[in-house]
């Protein structure tokens, strides 16, 4: 899992250089919303999102 996180931050940092804020952006939310959906479908346990308290 641990080499997966380094590929995509070299990913993102590599889409950042190349193109910009906005399709870095882009990209690693889609990354995220896929790597959620597929934890969802074949039931993997991934931690849940933090959401800060107020």
């Amino acid at each position: 899992m641990e080499e997966l996180l380094v590929f995509l931050e070299l990913l993102g940092t590599a889409a950042f250089a190349v193109s910009g804020a906005m399709t870095a952006l882009l990209l690693g939310s889609t990354v995220v919303m896929v790597i959620r959906f597929l934890a969802a479908y074949f039931r993997w346990s991934l931690p849940p999102a933090k959401v800060p308290e107020e």
